[in-house]
């Protein structure tokens, strides 16, 4: 619902009913109540051209003389004790007119305020999902207020947000393991994750049995700090499921897929063997009959290059990178190249093949004798 402007509201005399119009206080009691300083306060607004004071000083500078008397009846205005008697500052004053009246005060804002435990845990709760500069919106204070806040409470929404881990995050305590790669983990929905402005937040114990870049038999694959976190999230688990609750609802953290899941990785042939390309394939180069090493096996969301490898469409598979000797010597001193090619068109070459290709990856060094080195150049 949108706020109405001041003027709107001035427009209508039925909201100052609650100021008294300078009349006599024959009912005795308090005369300032709180209605009527909301109104005298939304009046002095308007009097004012927009202009909401924060301080009691500059209040009292303004306030002081404006009424006929030292009466409270006769004043237009109450004094900046009869103001601090229901708030405990002047923004607290203003903001009390904004949700009295419905309407925004301008220059409002909570740069010097103490920070209250409600927006404590608001930007707890928000922080890594909403920008810090619609949190500082909402609260009516400066960005670098909010980056302050956080950095007091120790959190930061990269590396220590209650979230999770981040991408980054997880790749620098795992050597081994790549951004891109672990992106597309999340994307082919093997693993849960939550999406913020800027990051994606993963439990680091959903990693456990997935990703295969990571050799988790051998003790330094991953920092201690990852380590200890994977051990909290598995025991998390077996107390939830000591306790028959669902421990994957409790979670922020949802399987949200993009890509196609993986299928079953082919077994007929395997990293490190020499491979031959299939007649059948309809290459744009020729590389039909050709034999190479096998250096990388990987699964691939965006299909293969449609110009080593003619077909219709590109749906997602398992892709091979394989080394093959140059057939044209040019400038480059680099004796091999490698093409990256559909799983599917590569078979194992039988000995023949594998004769022919270490036979023409002999090369002579430099004092004339044969050698095989750069075979998985």
């Amino acid at each position: 619902m949108p706020k109405a402007s001041a003027r709107e509201i001035a427009a209508r005399p039925d909201l100052f009913d609650c100021i008294g119009r300078r009349k006599n206080n024959t009912g005795g009691g308090v005369w300032w109540t709180r209605e009527r300083v909301l109104g005298a306060m939304l009046r002095f607004y308007l009097d004012h051209e927009n202009y909401a004071p924060l301080s009691d000083h500059t209040w009292h500078q303004l306030q002081r003389f404006t009424g006929s008397s030292s009466s409270p009846e006769t004043n237009p205005y109450p004094a900046y004790s009869q103001v601090l008697r229901y708030w405990p500052s002047f923004r607290e004053a203003w903001r009390a007119v904004e949700l009295r009246f419905g309407i925004e005060v301008k220059g409002l804002n909570r740069y010097w305020e103490e920070w209250s435990a409600e927006e404590d845990w608001f930007i707890l709760e928000s922080v890594g999902l909403i920008h810090r500069s619609e949190v500082a919106q909402f609260l009516k204070r400066s960005p670098g207020a909010v980056k302050r806040r956080l950095y007091d409470l120790g959190v930061d929404s990269r590396t220590k947000a209650p979230w999770g881990w981040t991408i980054n995050n997880i790749c620098h305590h795992a050597p081994g393991l790549s951004q891109n790669t672990l992106r597309d983990y999340l994307f082919r929905g093997e693993i849960p994750y939550l999406r913020g402005y800027r990051s994606y937040y993963i439990e680091p114990s959903d990693l456990v049995g997935v990703i295969d870049e990571i050799d988790w038999a051998a003790h330094p694959a991953i920092s201690p700090e990852l380590e200890r976190a994977i051990r909290r999230g598995l025991m998390a688990r077996a107390v939830c499921a000591i306790a028959g609750v669902d421990w994957r609802a409790r979670r922020p953290q949802k399987f949200q897929p993009i890509y196609q899941r993986r299928t079953q990785r082919p077994t007929h042939v395997a990293e490190g063997d020499i491979v031959a390309v299939n007649e059948s394939g309809h290459f744009a180069r020729d590389l039909r009959g050709r034999t190479g090493n096998l250096l990388k096996i990987y699964w691939s969301n965006v299909g293969y290059s449609a110009g080593l490898y003619q077909k219709h469409s590109s749906e997602p598979q398992w892709m091979a990178r394989v080394s093959f000797r140059k057939a044209r010597q040019g400038y480059s001193e680099r004796k091999r190249i490698s093409y990256h090619l559909p799983l599917s068109a590569l078979k194992r070459a039988d000995r023949h093949e594998q004769w022919i290709n270490r036979t023409l990856l002999r090369e002579r060094d430099e004092n004339g004798r044969w050698t095989n080195e750069g075979v998985a150049a």
